[in-house]
């Protein structure tokens, strides 16, 4: 940052390829000329959990709300290739696509954010959330505080909140019988799910 101006460095496959310049009003403008199609900005964070922003802003609210590694798109277009990228740097993680509620697009009758989230969760088993009023999830903390803005991203998706001390005991889950194998012949091995679902960390 430079006085009233902040510039973010915008990556493509790690190379820095273009920066996106923030004024102190919120304006947004990338160097005339460099590429801005399929990047992405990293924010470090832990990594049981990823989340996938639009915006800078939005990107560092969620990342000091959950202390998750973020990817920041920088816009909607470029969620999918985000969300991509992340899992494929981090194959055991979960994605949580943080996406913006913006208004209803009459001609095209969706809300962009809402749709470009889903879309590029849906082929990567990600999680989308959303806030619960038009905006960013920025611009709900701005408007609510730091605890309400955690509390409703719990709600968006279903995790309880965190505990201090010992954390309750879940109920354990009976096993199933092992299969009756006949003499003579290999036991069959039973599949697993490539994308079981994860329990999701609390934050």
């Amino acid at each position: 940052a430079k006085g009233d101006l902040l510039l973010v460095p915008v990556y493509k496959n790690n190379e820095l390829v273009n920066v996106q310049k923030i004024t102190k009003d919120g304006t947004k403008r990338p160097l005339f000329g460099g590429d801005m199609q399929g990047v992405n900005h990293i924010i470090d964070g832990t990594v049981k959990s990823i989340a996938v922003v639009e915006g800078y802003a939005t990107g560092i609210t969620i990342n000091k709300l959950t202390k998750f590694k973020t990817y920041v798109a920088f816009n909607a277009g470029n969620l999918e290739t985000a969300v991509r990228q992340a899992k494929a740097e981090n194959p055991e993680a979960n994605i949580i696509v943080f996406g913006d509620h913006d208004k209803l697009d009459i001609k095209h009758d969706r809300r962009p954010g809402e749709y470009y989230a889903n879309k590029a969760a849906d082929p990567f088993g990600a999680k989308v959330a959303l806030p619960p009023e038009l905006g960013d999830w920025d611009d709900y903390r701005q408007t609510h505080g730091d605890e309400d803005c955690k509390k409703a991203m719990r709600d968006a998706l279903g995790v309880k909140p965190k505990t201090a001390g010992k954390q309750p005991v879940e109920p354990a889950i009976a096993e199933k019988p092992e299969p009756k194998i006949e003499s003579g012949l290999n036991p069959v091995p039973q599949s697993v799910p490539e994308t079981a679902p994860k329990k999701m960390p609390a934050f």
